[in-house]
């Protein structure tokens, strides 16, 4: 049998030791100890001493070519690395996995291999070496696909195949497991139970991801939503994974934390008996670096072919008021998870910074109010398929994850844009009858920037051809929303084409609300003051101008925010 030497050409051994040294900081007896024991428990490695040796290879890596240049095609991964905690460290590693399978190439695959054998050298040496077989080694990593990303040494593979039989069992193959599964499950403090279980079955069709934010006056509901979930449960072809954190107000055991897990079916509609997978004394859940850190376990926890992410919790307009107790609505400018315990929560930027991070998903939705806006949508376009979400507030109850859930798990084919519109009927529907006025709609994340484009001409016509009258006639009957800043745009384009006597404004905005029509493919209303919700809101100040919204990428790259000034300075 042919034998590695640690010095030779085999890259493999240097991918392992990377995730050693990320895993076992700096101390060589502690981490023999570890793997003499032929297990891995997170709750025992320092993660504060393991950011610098990750964080200093992360940089190193930047000076290279290929960092160079993925730093061009991925600029979050800059600004990741750049901050020093640990959630951020964890984040730019796992972005710069992602990048390096979405742009493979030599130069990439020589440099961060040069980079592993520098990082890793002494690590593999002490720890490791003396400890398991170099075939052993190979066929972990070859059984796990951690080589994936790098993929440079095509001889070793073939052999390292050929050995995996024999290394399915054993130190060698559950410590690589174990390593595998603790990748991207860090936290602050560490997390009590298991990391995401280690998949061994076919990818499901789909996998809905739901980031239960319940730490504030919300809390019940996430528990009710929950028990909805479990009435459906996950399948092979539909997987549904959860964080959900809440600050002990009653109810189920009344614990206080956050916990993870892929909802099992039962009939008990007051208690959450679905496995706790992982349970996370304490986290920020108004950070978006959580979000993130929570996709990628839900996604090692729950592989599919397809994702679905709802974000449950406040969602928040422009107005500063005291909001319904009932209504997931919050007090200060567009943002949505609010963690009462931390006093923080996710901006509207800071979503974009998300997406970017977790990449490319299906579907981004919002079991929150006021989300449904064209500044939001626009934020996330690069990374979303189709988000769905409510114009108006939305009552307490939000979804009804079991009519929500049930359809997909009967046929879990349905493309994103199915899903999406199986979503809003059911929210719509699970309304029906009531004296709740709510809106639920898709759009299309790719419509978002010809939309701009279409909405920048017209509203320069409008500027050019002085009609602030007609622009002040259509904002006084256009259809507006709990929070009163926030207007549905096709209804305000009909408004004006009704009163605009300027044939070039005229033209442009029946191009644009034709094209308004196409971009929002679903959309549906409940309550008789919500007729002219057309399934896009957007900013509409009545009185002051916010400044706050020149923030935000919509308002920087259209002539949107410009308008709004030149409107409200026409008074």
């Amino acid at each position: 049998m042919r034998k590695f030497g640690v010095h030779g050409s085999v890259r493999s051994v240097w991918i392992l030791g990377l995730f050693v040294l990320i895993l076992m900081g700096t101390n060589p007896t502690r981490a023999g100890q570890i793997v003499e024991a032929g297990s891995l428990n997170m709750g025992s490695v320092p993660k504060r001493a393991v950011c610098p040796a990750l964080l200093s290879g992360l940089k190193r890596f930047l000076g290279t070519a290929a960092g160079e240049s993925l730093v061009r095609e991925v600029p979050s991964f800059m600004e990741l690395t750049s901050r020093s905690g640990v959630e951020h460290v964890y984040s730019a590693y796992h972005l710069l996995v992602r990048a390096l399978k979405e742009h493979p190439s030599a130069v990439a695959q020589k440099e961060i291999g040069n980079l592993l054998r520098s990082e890793a050298d002494k690590i593999i040496e002490a720890r490791v070496r003396g400890r398991m077989g170099d075939e052993q080694l190979l066929a972990a990593v070859w059984e796990l696909e951690i080589f994936e990303p790098v993929s440079a040494v095509s001889d070793e593979l073939n052999l390292a195949k050929q050995l995996a039989a024999s290394a399915r069992s054993g130190q060698a193959i559950h410590f690589v497991e174990e390593t595998a599964r603790d990748l991207g499950s860090f936290s602050e403090p560490d997390p009590v139970g298991g990391p995401a279980p280690s998949p061994s079955v076919d990818p499901a069709k789909w996998t809905v991801m739901v980031f239960v934010n319940g730490k504030n006056n919300l809390e019940k509901f996430g528990l009710l939503n929950i028990n909805q979930m479990e009435a459906v449960g996950s399948s092979d072809q539909l997987k549904v994974a959860v964080e959900f954190g809440r600050l002990g107000r009653g109810g189920d055991g009344n614990w206080r934390g956050q916990r993870r897990y892929v909802i099992q079916k039962d009939k008990d509609t007051t208690k959450i008996t679905s496995p706790v997978l992982q349970e996370i004394p304490k986290a920020d859940m108004g950070d978006w670096n959580h979000l993130v850190e929570f996709t990628q376990w839900a996604k090692q926890a729950a592989p599919s072919e397809k994702t679905m992410l709802i974000v449950w919790n406040h969602g928040s307009g422009w107005d500063l008021q005291n909001w319904p107790p009932n209504y997931r609505a919050a007090t200060t400018p567009l943002g949505v998870s609010y963690d009462d315990e931390t006093g923080n929560h996710i901006s509207t930027p800071d979503l974009g910074k998300a997406l970017a991070a977790i990449g490319k998903v299906d579907i981004l939705a919002f079991d929150a109010c006021l989300m449904q806006m064209a500044e939001v949508v626009y934020q996330v376009m690069q990374n979303v398929e189709v988000m769905v979400g409510s114009e108006e507030v939305e009552p307490g109850e939000g979804y009804n994850y079991r009519t929500f859930l049930a359809p997909i798990a009967a046929n879990p084919l349905l493309g994103p844009q199915e899903v999406a519109g199986v979503a809003v009927k059911a929210y719509v529907e699970s309304y029906a009858g009531g004296k709740e006025q709510v809106t639920q709609s898709a759009v299309r994340a790719s419509a978002m920037k010809p939309l701009l484009a279409l909405l920048n001409e017209w509203t320069r016509l409008i500027m050019a051809a002085k009609e602030s009258d007609v622009v002040r006639a259509a904002r006084s009957r256009v259809q507006s929303f709990f929070v009163k800043d926030n207007i549905d745009l096709l209804h305000f384009v009909r408004l004006v084409l009704e009163k605009t006597k300027n044939e070039g404004v005229r033209e442009k905005g029946e191009a644009l609300a034709a094209f308004l029509s196409q971009a929002v493919f679903a959309n549906g209303t409940q309550g008789n003051t919500m007729a002219n919700a057309s399934g896009l809101a957007i900013y509409f100040p009545r009185g002051s101008y916010n400044r706050a919204y020149d923030d935000l990428a919509w308002a920087k790259d259209g002539n949107w925010a410009s308008f709004l000034k030149w409107f409200l300075s026409s008074r």
